[in-house]
């Protein structure tokens, strides 16, 4: 009788596995910088708490993408649009192109997902069923272990009354959840 390694080693499945990246390097500095290059309306840099989360994120996704919620005007869409391309390009060479949500149309074949504003976008209505290209997109990242980038205004209860509890189920699994608490910054 095969033992269940020799079993696995002939039968072809498709290992479920996230792609986890990491920084070797002061993680800090690299956002500080980054965030300094990409957001020239500052004068000063203010440091938040919650950046402290992403960087961790940035050293080690740990197999996680990123969800950024929260107050408006903290940097979420600073840090979505610039900070985490620019470093995705400049470290790992990959191109993550940021979205509006309220713009964005579920396209396959993305090796991951970057989309500012989840909650914003409109309801697309295909002969009587209402579908949203993000929730779309969610589930295909899931099914293909993909990474995703994300940023809301919206609590975790607004994206369930969305979404629906499924959806925000796997965001839960996909990513990485930073809060965004505090005044706005404009």
């Amino acid at each position: 009788m095969n033992s269940l390694d020799e079993i696995l080693a002939q039968t072809k499945i498709t290992v479920r596995e996230y792609k986890t990246f990491k920084y070797k390097g002061d993680a800090a500095q690299l956002f500080k910088k980054s965030f300094l290059m990409v957001d020239k309306t500052i004068k000063t840099y203010q440091h938040l708490p919650e950046y402290d989360h992403v960087i961790d994120w940035i050293a080690d996704s740990k197999g996680k993408g990123l969800l950024l919620t929260g107050s408006l005007g903290r940097g979420k869409s600073v840090i979505l649009n610039g900070v985490i391309p620019l470093i995705f390009r400049a470290i790992h060479n990959k191109v993550l192109k940021p979205v509006p949500a309220r713009s964005y149309r579920f396209e396959e074949g993305r090796w991951g997902y970057c989309i500012d504003d989840i909650g914003q976008e409109g309801v697309v209505n295909d002969y009587g069923t209402k579908l949203y290209s993000v929730a779309d997109m969610i589930s295909d990242a899931e099914d293909q272990m993909k990474l995703v980038v994300l940023s809301s205004n919206l609590t975790k209860s607004q994206l369930s009354d969305k979404y629906g509890d499924r959806i925000v189920d796997r965001l839960s699994r996909l990513c990485k959840t930073v809060v965004f608490n505090g005044n706005s910054f404009r």
